[in-house]
Order: C-alpha cells, then structure tokens, then sequence
C-alpha cells in the first residue's frame, strides 16, 4: 500500500536467507530492491548473494570488518594480512575492499577519521584488487 502510495519509491529486506528469500519471491507483488546481509570473507554467502543477484536483488552487506571481538581475526587472516602488504594497506582496507567487490554496496560505520579514509581509500583498493587476491581471501 506503501508504495501504491507513493510514499516509498522500494522496498527492502534483512538478513534474508535463500529459502526466506525464494518464499518472498513466490508470493510477492513487488520484489525488494536489496537484501541487507553480514558478508566477510569468514561469512561469505556465496549461494545467497548469487540468488540475488539472479532475481535482480541488490546486496547491500554490513560488518565488513566482522564484529569489534570478530576483527582481529579476520585481518589476521593470512591472504588478508598478504594482501595489505601487498597493496602497502591496512587489513581494514583489503576486508573493506573485498566487501565492496562481494557486494553491490557495503555499509561502514565509524566516527574516527583515519577510519574513514580507510573506507574511502577501500574504493581504489577495491577496483585495483587481482582476482586472484579475491578469491584467496575469499577462502
């Protein structure tokens, strides 16, 4: 009715798994714009984010860096921690990196200002990244 209304233009989801995923689809009227998901490459939804992709559904993902407890394994990753020395970066850079190649966009939230230019310098990293470096950290 919402958006008969015109009062929002999409719709979207969370956390929505394949099978919460493929039910939705089978009786919507209107299917989501994006699904919004943790995704990092120690909780990469491979199958999710290709059925998604398949119906035309953006990924949107969040904690690319995992939780605050969480990161210090993840950038102790050994592909992540060969990948910033590679590119002469911060683990955070190449998670943040790799989550924007994974995804369509990657939510990031921080007050910090060094934090920040990780974020925006992940951009670049991301567009320079090998495919190779990919799918190593990918696992």
């Amino acid at each position: 009715h919402l958006l008969e209304a015109g009062r929002v233009r999409h719709i979207g989801v969370s956390n929505f798994e394949p099978p919460h995923l493929k039910q939705l689809l089978e009786g919507a009227v209107v299917k989501p714009l994006v699904n919004q998901v943790e995704l990092h490459p120690l909780h990469y939804q491979q199958g999710l984010v290709s059925l998604c992709r398949s119906h035309g559904i953006l990924v949107q993902s969040y904690s690319p860096l995992g939780s605050p407890e969480g990161f210090p394994t993840l950038s102790a990753l050994p592909a992540v921690a060969e990948a910033a020395e590679k590119h002469g970066c911060s683990t955070a850079r190449v998670l943040l990196g790799w989550s924007l190649r994974m995804s369509d966009s990657t939510l990031v939230r921080t007050d910090k200002p060094d934090h920040m230019g990780d974020a925006i310098a992940a951009l670049g990293l991301a567009d320079e990244m090998e495919e190779a470096w990919v799918e190593r950290i990918s696992g």
